[in-house]
């Protein structure tokens, strides 16, 4: 015989408020990250052989790491005060323009396929950059996977089978 299951209103177990505060800044540092994406692969596509330093590529990975793991306000606005300051730095240092941050649109069921791969891939990213490890391949892949979410009516199959595929062969 199986129990019977009693359903009952879900109690906030903390301030709305305050979730609503972090969600907003999570939103603002995924748009940045979006940004700083289109400025380095504009930097790459513009000097034939540039890659960024593995510094850019740890900012970026650690604010889409953080976009998933914190709940600290103040900590995701640092973060994204630091995406903004690489991607002028990128921008001034290589001669192109800043890429202009983008909202994902979370109605588009391909960009958010996409985003999910961003924010599922940034933790072993993460751990790939701790354990010195980390994949020229695989930082690539995220940024132009960052700058293909800013850029509306593109199709956006490719860009997870390559970030998915390149995260895949991490060397962890």
């Amino acid at each position: 015989m199986s129990e019977q299951v009693v359903h009952g209103q879900v109690e906030a177990m903390a301030d709305a408020e305050q979730i609503l505060r972090v969600e907003r800044a999570r939103e603002v540092l995924v748009a940045q990250l979006v940004g700083l994406g289109a400025t380095m692969c504009a930097a790459m596509d513009a000097h034939e052989g540039f890659v960024p330093c593995e510094h850019a590529f740890g900012v970026v990975i650690e604010g889409a790491a953080a976009v998933c793991a914190c709940e600290d306000e103040a900590r995701l606005e640092e973060l994204t005060a630091a995406v903004r300051a690489r991607s002028e730095h990128v921008a001034e240092h290589r001669g192109v323009a800043m890429g202009a941050s983008a909202h994902v649109d979370m109605t588009d069921v391909d960009a958010v396929s996409l985003l999910l791969c961003v924010l599922g891939g940034a933790p072993r990213m993460a751990r790939a950059m701790r354990a010195g490890v980390m994949s020229q391949e695989a930082n690539a892949a995220l940024v132009r996977a960052l700058a293909c979410l800013g850029e509306r009516g593109r199709d956006l199959a490719p860009c997870v089978r390559e970030l998915s595929g390149a995260i895949a062969g991490l060397a962890l």
